[in-house]
């Protein structure tokens, strides 16, 4: 049923929509007009493009958490005054000093 409608998903996002599908009952059979049809894709396109959107942050919250993590570890390093590290990583001081140990 769900997974005509859908296609068969490989990701959370189409496992998601599929289960709450399934839930209600839903195929083609169920709909009345196009108009559902089409409101189906529709939330499908939106719960895909938000999943996408919500991926694409959480990678660049974590490339940039290791970006400052990996430029503090260069200057300990060189043995650089933890008041330039905080300050030039962005890290917090209790953050480095353990970076240090």
């Amino acid at each position: 049923m769900a997974a005509v409608l859908l296609g068969k998903g490989h990701n959370a996002i189409d496992e998601n929509v599929a289960k709450v599908e399934e839930s209600l009952s839903v195929s083609f059979n169920n709909f009345k007009s196009d108009k559902e049809v089409a409101f189906v894709y529709s939330l499908r396109e939106r719960w895909t493009n938000e999943g996408i959107i919500e991926g694409e942050a959480r990678g660049e919250a974590r490339g940039e958490a290791r970006g400052k993590l990996e430029f503090a570890l260069k200057l300990i390093k060189r043995n650089r005054p933890i008041e330039e590290i905080v300050e030039d990583s962005g890290l917090t001081r209790e953050h480095v000093e353990s970076l240090m140990h």
